[in-house]
């Protein structure tokens, strides 16, 4: 059947560079790496400032923006790890 709309709901399938992934685990590797996870950790628990609507936008913001970027390194990693198990199959 032909979808017209189906390519807004597939993911993308670009080629993945395995340098890239080895590079994404070796930095998930450094001290660092945990060191700047716990940071977001601590910034997706802070409180919300409720003394104005504005304040209390702009906390809500800055959390969300944590919890993004937190959900993007965890995806990074996880779709790296992914790419180098299946190319090790496929070997």
């Amino acid at each position: 059947m032909n979808n017209p709309f189906r390519k807004f709901f597939e993911e993308d399938q670009e080629s993945v560079d395995l340098t890239d992934c080895h590079q994404i685990l070796d930095w998930a590797r450094c001290p660092y790496h945990n060191i700047f996870m716990a940071y977001l950790e601590r910034g997706t628990d802070a409180k919300i400032d409720v003394a104005t609507a504005t304040s209390m936008l702009a906390s809500s913001e800055r959390i969300n923006t944590f919890k993004d970027i937190r959900a993007h390194i965890r995806k990074q990693l996880r779709d790296a790890q992914e790419v180098i198990d299946r190319e090790a199959r496929n070997e």
